[in-house]
């Protein structure tokens, strides 16, 4: 599961080619037990998390993040349109277009 759920997170990214840090990739070495699930939508967030930073020119910090992320309907909207088998980006894409 680590393997598929690395290469799904880090599809586009640095990472992928072993370039930078990419804290959900430690997370997933470090953890076990953590479902795709809840990676994924990790990765959501921390993807919202950075757009959110560039629009508001502060870091917003992961506990704001998920504050955010909840309050807006993001969370909800995450759980509507989840699929297992989902590239991280293409849901993140859809979730924002289905909040806004």
């Amino acid at each position: 599961m680590k393997d598929k759920v690395l290469k799904k997170i880090c599809k586009g990214q640095p990472c992928e080619h072993g370039v930078g840090y990419c804290i959900l990739k430690e997370l997933v070495m470090r953890t076990p037990g953590l479902s795709e699930r809840l990676l994924i939508q990790s990765d959501c967030v921390n993807r919202f998390k950075y757009e959110e930073g560039l629009r508001t020119d502060k870091d917003v910090g992961w506990s704001g993040a998920l504050e955010l992320w909840v309050e807006r309907g993001y969370a909800k909207a995450f759980a509507d349109l989840y699929d297992e088998d989902a590239d991280p980006a293409e849901l993140y894409a859809k979730i924002i277009k289905a909040v806004k």
